[in-house]
């Protein structure tokens, strides 16, 4: 009997410390702990099928009992997390506006505080009283994330502009701003309160994953709430490459003019200029428009702040991809075209095998869109004959293969496609006038010149980044190839003048 008694004090003890563990507090673990112990007890006593029984329910009251602790905690982190953009708002902007700033930092305050007004006036007006009512209705938690996915853009806004803030707070840190926190009586430093919505986008995704576990435990539809996490993981991924992006230092020209950041990751990399034997470390970025190779700083470099150092770029237009290197599965290599003619090659060693075939089947997406357009743009009876069906609906690409339409970058603005000679049936040999009827001119010869929709792909949808579909079936819910209806060169030449160049 001792005996017995002595397992099951270590049994009560195990649970109690297995709920701790996850966080719960000492009361609900404690009943908890019981709630088990008395089910070990009874189990010893009932028939197996009761004990089984006894085992489920407790099981599914377990779950659902975490469902609402997960639930409860971030509603009240929520409250927190709003009474801290709180002392930023009505604290530190408050006094700088009334009482004005250093005359070295006159214009720097806006960059300081981004968008964080922004993100503080939506939690306390709207977004919080939703959260609360969650906890009366939970069923209305992944619909929430769901439909505010676009509003939520705002903290990407908000990550791109962070570097910029990091390095003018760091100037002020020990001066201004502490002199500032100590009028103000606040207990954290600026620092710590800008980071804040850095964290909570984090925060929202872990919290969610759990509820989404522990709802899946119970039993319960988690349909909606499963669309709700893949939000929620796709909105900080953005969030952090926007962070380190703003963190390149040394770009000549406007990051943003480059399109939107579909991969980015650390590579030993090549430099032609210092011979193919020799690997350095590279931060890589591959952008709709140009692949930047960067290096990596800190701040024992002498940097004020951690970042990346431009080096070198390849335009997409002028790029090129060999996918094997001396049979080395980690390895492959990216081609420039210069303009005498040569070709710059830069050989990429990858951590592992599943980085290399993200960034290869990326890139060769790329390319081959490429490829298909300016087909299209030089023979387009050919490409029509090769890629079309003889229907007159709307057509696809037949194959299988990436539409044009979904992975082609923006190509080049009309006015930069003025005088460039096409043959076949877009104007002969002559060049390609604004005015004609094939551009979206007033058709010549009254009715009976009405003609068939267009099946030249209208390439007005950017490159998406490589997403593992939960559907493979499912088209993109941004929208269908526009393939009907004249071609209007408004519409259909947009973006890079790399291309152009190619077609002369």
């Amino acid at each position: 009997h001792s005996i017995q008694t002595e397992q099951h004090s270590i049994q009560t003890e195990q649970h109690r410390t297995m709920m701790m563990a996850i966080g719960l507090p000492f009361s609900l673990s404690l009943s908890l702990s019981l709630c088990l112990s008395l089910a070990v007890s009874l189990s010893r006593c009932l028939s197996l099928s009761l004990s089984l029984s006894l085992a489920v329910s407790l099981s599914l009251s377990l779950s659902l009992s975490l469902c609402s602790y997960v639930l409860l905690e971030l509603v009240e982190t929520e409250r927190d997390y709003v009474r801290d953009l709180g002392v930023v708002v009505g604290g530190y902007m408050t006094r700088m506006k009334e009482e004005g700033v250093p005359d070295d930092m006159k214009g720097k305050d806006k960059i300081i505080f981004g968008n964080i007004h922004q993100i503080y006036d939506w939690h306390r007006d709207f977004f919080m009283g939703e959260l609360e009512k969650c906890l009366e209705d939970p069923d209305r938690l992944g619909p929430l994330f769901v439909k505010h996915e676009r509003r939520l853009h705002m903290y990407v806004v908000y990550c791109q502009n962070k570097p910029k803030s990091e390095l003018i707070v760091s100037e002020y840190i020990d001066t201004y701003f502490e002199d500032l926190k100590q009028r103000l009586g606040h207990r954290l430093q600026i620092t710590d309160l800008l980071i804040k919505p850095v964290q909570r986008i984090m925060k929202y995704q872990l919290l969610l994953k759990d509820f989404l576990k522990f709802s899946k435990r119970a039993g319960l539809d988690s349909v909606e709430l499963e669309k709700g996490v893949e939000i929620m993981c796709i909105v900080p991924k953005r969030c952090n490459d926007m962070m380190n992006v703003g963190r390149l230092q040394g770009f000549d020209g406007k990051i943003v003019a480059q399109g939107r950041l579909l991969l980015q990751d650390t590579f030993m990399v090549s430099d032609p200029e210092e011979g193919v034997g020799r690997m350095r470390e590279r931060r890589v970025f591959l952008f709709e428009q140009v692949v930047i190779f960067s290096e990596p700083l800190d701040k024992k470099r002498g940097f004020s702040m951690p970042g990346f150092l431009y080096k070198k770029s390849i335009k997409v237009s002028c790029l090129g991809l060999k996918d094997s290197v001396d049979g080395d599965p980690c390895k492959f290599v990216l081609t420039s075209r210069v303009t005498n003619s040569s070709i710059e090659s830069f050989v990429l060693h990858s951590s592992h095998l599943g980085v290399r075939q993200v960034w290869t089947l990326q890139i060769s997406q790329i390319l081959e869109s490429q490829r298909n357009f300016l087909n299209a743009l030089t023979s387009p009876t050919e490409y029509q004959r090769n890629h079309v069906g003889a229907s007159d609906g709307p057509c696809l690409p037949s194959g299988g293969a990436p539409s044009v339409g979904s992975v082609m970058p923006s190509l080049a603005p009309v006015g930069a496609l003025q005088g460039v000679h096409l043959s076949g049936p877009l104007g002969g040999s002559g060049p390609l006038a604004v005015g004609s009827p094939l551009v979206g001119g007033a058709p010549q010869g009254g009715a009976g010149s009405s003609r068939r929709p267009s099946r030249i792909p209208q390439p007005s949808r950017l490159p998406q980044p490589l997403r593992h579909p939960h559907n493979p079936g499912a088209t993109d819910s941004d929208g269908p190839n526009k393939m009907s209806g004249r071609l209007r060169l408004s519409q259909y030449y947009r973006g890079s003048v790399c291309l152009c160049v190619c077609v002369c």
